[in-house]
C-alpha cells in the first residue's frame, strides 16, 4: 500500500517540516483498541502509542460518541521521520485512512495530510479548520 502527502507522492513540505521545533499530529484509534481491558492496560496504551510512534506528548480528545477515539500528539521532525514506518504500520493495522501533521508556520498553522493512497482523494489535503491543536 502506498502513502501520499496532500495527494502527492513526494512530500513538497518536507523542508518546512524540517525547519520547525515541533510537529503536531491528529489521529484516531478504534474504541475497541482504546477501551478494552483493565485500567492498567488503558493507561499503558498512551505510553505504548507515544513510544512506538515517536511522540513526546499525547492526549486523548473527546470522541463525541463515535466508534473512534481521537488523539493529538506532539513530536519533532527527527522523531517523525525516524518513526514514519511505524506510522504506516499503525495506519494499516488500525485501518486509519489519514493522519494530519501540522506546525506553526509564518502564516499560522500549516500542515500536511498523510494518507493511504487508496483513500487520499476522499480525504483531500490538510485543512487547519479541522485540526485539533496540542495544548
Amino acid at each position: 500500500m502506498d502513502f501520499v502527502w496532500n495527494l502527492q507522492k513526494a512530500n513538497k513540505q518536507h523542508r518546512a517540516m524540517q525547519n520547525v521545533a515541533h510537529i503536531q499530529v491528529n489521529f484516531e484509534l478504534h474504541v475497541d483498541f482504546a477501551y478494552r481491558g483493565t485500567d492498567a492496560l488503558r493507561v499503558g496504551l498512551r505510553k505504548t502509542l507515544a513510544d512506538s510512534l515517536g511522540l513526546i506528548g499525547i492526549r486523548q480528545l473527546s470522541n463525541n460518541g463515535t466508534t473512534h477515539t481521537r488523539w493529538v500528539g506532539l513530536t519533532t521532525p527527527y522523531l517523525l521521520f525516524k518513526h514514519l514506518q511505524a506510522w504506516r504500520t499503525f495506519m494499516l493495522l488500525n485501518n486509519e485512512h489519514a493522519v494530519a501533521f501540522a506546525w506553526q508556520g509564518e502564516e499560522g498553522l500549516e500542515g500536511t495530510l498523510y494518507a493511504q493512497e487508496a483513500y487520499a482523494a476522499e480525504w483531500g489535503v490538510f485543512n487547519p479548520e479541522f485540526f485539533e491543536v496540542f495544548q
